[in-house]
C-alpha cells in the first residue's frame, strides 16, 4: 500500500505514480533499506508490515466481516473502473461504495483501490507469510475510515490507528483458470508498462474473494510501501484464492519501466521484507469461534461426568 492525495493520487502512501524514476522500489539503492531515509518516512519506526502469522500464536475471536456494495447485484456495485501500471503494482482504481464494517473493525470502510504482489517464482511473492511459508501472490483492497474521514489521503496522513483498513487475499497456484479473474486478466494486457491506464468493465468484486470469507486474520499494522505509515488494520483471509499458472505468469508480464525506456525491466518481487511482531497480538476472527469452544466443553463433560 503507497503515498499522495486524491484518488486519482489516492495512492497516498498506498502508490505513488510520477513520470519519471520514482523515489522508491523494491531492488537496488533505493530498495527498501533506502525507505526509512525519505523525507516523512515512518519505515524505521513501530508496528511496520507485512508479518510472518504464526498460527499457533494467534489468538480465537469470534466476529463476523460484512460486505456492501461488493456483489454486482447490489444498488452500489457495477461502476466503471481503472486499472493502472505505476510501476510498482497493478492498481484498479474502484468508484462507488464498496463498504465493510464488522468482525472486530472500529468503524465502516470504504474500499478506493486494489493492487496486488507477486514474485518471479512460485515460492515467493506474497507479501505476509503464514508459519514462514509464502504465496506467489496476494491482493490488497485499501480502505478508509468512511465515518471519520473525507477519503483515503486524510486518513493516512491523520496517524491514527484503524483509520485505514486493508483486506489481504493470498493467491495460489490450482489446476485451471479461475473464471472470476477473466476480466482482470485481459485488462491487464493494457498496462504493460508504467504509466499505462485502461478500462475495466465491471465485475464482481466479491467473487475475488475466497469461497470462505468468515475466517481471517487481523492484526494493526502499517502501510506496506513508503512512507510506511503505522495506521492500517490488516485483514487477511485464512482461505486462499486459486489462479492458474498462466493468470500468475500475466503479472510477470508487466514492466516496472516506461515503454520509451531501456532496457525494460519486468515488474516482478514487488513485496517488502517481513518485519518484526514486537509484541504484538495476532488474532484469527470466526462466527463460530464461542460455539466450538462451548462444543468441546460439553464434549469433556460428557466424557467425565458419572452421569
Amino acid at each position: 500500500m503507497f503515498a499522495s492525495v486524491v484518488l486519482s493520487v489516492t495512492l497516498v502512501s498506498v502508490h505513488a505514480f510520477t513520470a519519471h524514476r520514482p523515489l522508491w522500489t523494491y531492488h537496488g539503492p533505493t530498495g527498501p533499506a533506502h525507505w526509512s531515509r525519505l523525507e516523512g518516512s515512518h519505515c524505521a519506526g513501530p508496528s511496520q508490515s507485512p508479518i510472518d502469522i504464526n498460527t499457533q500464536d494467534a489468538i480465537a475471536k469470534t466476529g463476523k466481516l460484512t460486505f456492501h456494495g461488493y456483489n454486482l447485484k447490489e444498488e452500489d456495485a457495477g461502476h466503471p473502473v481503472d486499472i493502472i501500471n505505476n510501476g510498482h503494482s497493478a492498481q484498479v482504481n474502484l468508484a462507488g461504495n464498496y463498504l465493510i464494517k464488522g468482525g472486530g473493525l472500529s468503524s465502516t470502510y470504504k474500499a478506493v483501490q486494489f493492487h496486488f504482489h507477486w514474485g518471479s517464482h512460485n515460492d515467493l511473492g506474497s507479501e505476509h507469510a503464514v508459519d514462514g511459508a509464502k504465496y506467489p501472490a496476494e491482493m490488497h483492497i485499501v480502505h478508509y475510515d468512511y465515518i471519520n474521514y473525507g477519503n483515503l489521503s486524510e486518513a493516512i496522513t491523520s496517524q491514527q490507528p484503524g483509520a485505514v483498513a486493508v483486506v489481504a487475499v493470498f493467491l495460489k497456484v490450482g489446476g485451471k483458470d479461475n473464471p472470476h479473474y477473466d476480466q482482470l486478466m485481459k485488462s491487464l494486457s493494457g498496462v504493460a508498462y508504467e504509466g499505462e491506464e485502461a478500462y475495466v468493465e465491471p465485475f464482481n468484486l466479491l467473487n475475488l474473494l475466497p469461497p470462505n470469507i468468515d475466517r481471517f486474520y487481523r492484526y494493526e499494522g502499517s502501510l506496506t510501501t513508503p512512507n510506511c505509515d503505522p495506521d492500517v488494520s490488516w485483514t487477511i483471509m485464512e482461505e486462499a484464492v486459486s489462479i492458474s499458472q498462466t493468470q500468475l505468469d500475466t503479472f510477470r508480464s508487466l514492466y516496472s519501466t516506461l515503454e520509451s525506456e531501456t532496457p525494460a525491466e519486468h515488474l516482478v518481487d514487488n513485496f517488502r521484507p517481513l518485519q518484526p511482531l514486537e509484541g504484538r497480538q495476532v488474532y484469527l476472527y470466526s462466527p463460530e469461534t464461542y460455539a466450538y469452544k462451548w462444543h468441546k466443553v460439553l464434549t469433556i463433560i460428557s466424557f467425565t461426568d458419572d452421569w
